[in-house]
């Protein structure tokens, strides 16, 4: 690791500041990720700095950002891996707070209303819920690699489609139908999907560039699972 970082940081608040503008920073690292070295800007140089970070463990998906262009977690960005010169930009695609907080929460909100994620089953339908929750190892292993998503937000920054058309739904939403749609135990039928998401700002809005997949820091294979979305409800327009 170099001894000195140069660091340039995207810095502007909404309503406070006049325009977008890159400080740049000279710091000396005393930890070994990019989180570690934000964190010391702000504590030792710059209070006024904004940013998001919880668990520092990589399961929360807060410290999300641009990291040298690419989204990435700060938490997980090693140090070592960026040579001597950084440059840290929020998420592109989600309202910006200030610097490089953006609001993420909105998107999943949108992405759980649209999905009615808020079911509620009567007393017999727990029951029969119950009855069914046990399935062979192949399902559940199916479903729950697509449940390890962390709602980072870094493949719909990273997707350029979403970039250009913002009702484009997203990977994440995408993913997110595809892990319910494969799963027996939900109550909701295909043509559920196939109402929500067989549309040019769904899953056939799709241009299949795979940035999704290459910047998703929990490695969930997005390019294969939005495919298989895709030809699921594909097969459903011509048999319906």
């Amino acid at each position: 690791m170099d001894k000195c970082k140069k660091v340039k940081i995207f810095r502007f608040v909404p309503g406070s500041d006049l325009k977008p503008r890159f400080k740049r920073y000279s710091v000396v690292p005393t930890g070994d990720t990019v989180l570690s070295l934000i964190l010391q800007i702000r504590n030792e140089v710059d209070h006024s700095l904004k940013f998001d970070y919880v668990c520092r463990a990589g399961v929360c998906g807060s410290c999300a950002m641009l990291i040298n262009g690419r989204p990435a977690l700060a938490c997980r960005a090693r140090l070592d891996d960026y040579g001597s010169a950084l440059t840290l930009a929020p998420l592109p695609g989600f309202l910006l707070l200030g610097d490089l907080s953006v609001d993420t929460g909105s998107y999943f909100i949108r992405m759980y209303q649209n999905q009615a994620m808020n079911l509620h089953r009567t007393k017999e339908e727990e029951i029969a819920y119950a009855l069914s929750c046990r399935h062979d190892n192949e399902t559940m292993l199916r479903i729950y690699e697509l449940d390890r998503c962390i709602e980072c937000g870094c493949c719909v920054s990273a997707c350029a489609t979403a970039q250009m058309n913002s009702s484009f739904v997203g990977a994440a939403e995408l993913l997110n139908a595809w892990r319910i749609m494969v799963d027996p135990r939900d109550p909701r039928d295909d043509e559920f999907w196939y109402r929500l998401y067989a549309t040019d700002n769904g899953v056939f809005g799709c241009t299949a560039l795979l940035a999704c997949d290459s910047s998703c820091p929990k490695n969930i294979p997005l390019a294969s699972s939005l495919a298989s979305f895709r030809i699921a409800l594909l097969k459903l327009g011509v048999t319906t």
